[in-house]
């Protein structure tokens, strides 16, 4: 999870960040914040400023 956490922050994995719409990004924030809350982890900062 910490790499497609990554891949969507604006500096992105590695250099190189998810080239989608901001609505697509949004949504994959989501969907990967439910799996950081379903395994009782907190949201890693940079998730937590995109959601």
């Amino acid at each position: 999870m910490p790499a497609a956490v990554a891949a969507l922050s604006p500096k992105g994995h590695r250099g190189q960040r998810v080239d989608t719409s901001p609505e697509q990004i949004l949504a994959a924030a989501n969907h990967l914040a439910n799996h950081y809350r379903k395994a009782n982890k907190p949201l890693p900062d940079t998730l937590a400023a995109l959601i």
